[in-house]
């Protein structure tokens, strides 16, 4: 019993601002529109944001890893393969097979998967190191760029798969805050906290528009 509090200490936060969100928008104070809109800005601006914060400010270690981080690293390769083909035969419409690829390989698994494991096992898990922790958060974003590209058209575009990945804000994001690392470029400690304080409202954000997103009557057409 105290695992599964745990695991709903866990999970609360992420449940009450989707909550939070359909609540909204049944009182009218938040509509789809807006929604649209607001996913563009974290898109564009607060992921980003929040990506060069923490390669920026924690840097990175020699890549070298666990037994449990390689295993994690493979796993989510199986996953992204096994996903690939499920939704070849699961689903007939191409933007869905690209949507659906994307919400089976790109877990949250450093946030949500690491603790909950944690609560399950009753045992502490070893603190992952930078380098992995920057490989797998690199490795779901290029994934999740590639599934929505492989069902983007009839046949993928290989040029196109490439350009979609480097010209990713989030991926921009992440190689900017390695040159900014690497070279020692100091970034003011004022900005540098508007840009941690702008970065934390992904989360709840997205959560949030997850929220005002959602609707029941929905639900069949993607049953």
């Amino acid at each position: 019993m105290e695992i599964f509090w745990q695991i709903i200490k866990i999970l609360f936060p992420i449940f009450s601002f989707i909550i939070l969100g359909y609540l909204l928008k049944l009182g009218g104070i938040l509509q789809s529109t807006t929604a649209r809109q607001i996913n563009k800005m974290i898109f564009w601006v607060t992921l980003p944001l929040f990506i060069f914060y923490s390669v920026y400010q924690n840097g990175i270690v020699p890549f070298r890893y666990s037994s449990l981080e390689i295993f994690i690293l493979i796993a989510i390769g199986i996953e992204f393969f096994l996903g690939f083909f499920l939704v070849l035969f699961a689903e007939h419409e191409n933007k869905k097979k690209g949507v659906l690829l994307q919400a089976f390989v790109h877990g949250d698994f450093l946030s949500l998967g690491l603790p909950i494991l944690t609560a399950f096992t009753a045992v502490l898990v070893p603190d992952m190191n930078k380098a992995f922790i920057f490989t797998v958060t690199l490795l779901f974003y290029l994934l999740s760029i590639l599934a929505l590209a492989l069902f983007r058209g009839a046949h993928p575009n290989f040029l196109q798969v490439v350009k979609e990945i480097f010209t990713n804000p989030l991926i921009l994001a992440m190689i900017a805050g390695f040159i900014f690392l690497h070279f020692k470029l100091a970034v003011p400690a004022y900005l540098i906290d508007s840009i941690k304080t702008a970065g934390n409202l992904s989360v709840p954000l997205i959560c949030i528009m997850l929220g005002v997103c959602f609707n029941f009557s929905d639900a069949a057409s993607y049953f």
